[in-house]
């Protein structure tokens, strides 16, 4: 995954209600020093304190630090009990010194086959575990 992560899948959630107060994970890939990526739902509820819809957002952590940075698909409502096939592609150019002027990293959020987002999000810094200072490809 050295330029390129993609994950795709059919999800249905009965609620947006997670024991614990956690927000519910679609996927999560995290490396022992916390860098990695999450997919997951962000229940918005209601003045009754119930969760009745949420919004999709993707988030990437560096290892052995507090920075994270994530995208939230705002004003694209799921629903309860309803299926929705998602697919995530995080992308970063493969162009190196004079043809890049910038780094290129964005990521691309479709819902039931169709964009919902494309944003400039930056690739997690993974690195090893304790004792070794060597970034891993992602």
């Amino acid at each position: 995954f050295r330029n390129d992560f993609g994950m795709a899948l059919w999800f249905r959630a009965e609620s947006f209600d997670s024991p614990g107060g956690d927000d519910p994970t679609l996927l999560s890939i995290r490396a022992e020093t916390g860098g990695g990526i999450e997919v997951s739902l962000l229940p918005e509820r209601s003045s009754s304190g119930v969760a009745t819809v949420a919004e999709l957002a993707v988030t990437v952590y560096d290892s052995n630090s507090s920075h994270m940075q994530n995208v939230v698909l705002k004003g694209c409502v799921l629903l309860p009990r309803v299926w929705y096939h998602v697919a995530v592609r995080h992308t970063r150019s493969r162009l190196k010194g004079v043809f890049s002027l910038a780094t290129r990293q964005h990521v691309s959020v479709m819902i039931d086959g169709k964009v919902m987002l494309t944003e400039p999000l930056h690739f997690p810094k993974i690195t090893e575990a304790v004792g070794s200072n060597k970034i891993l490809p992602m």
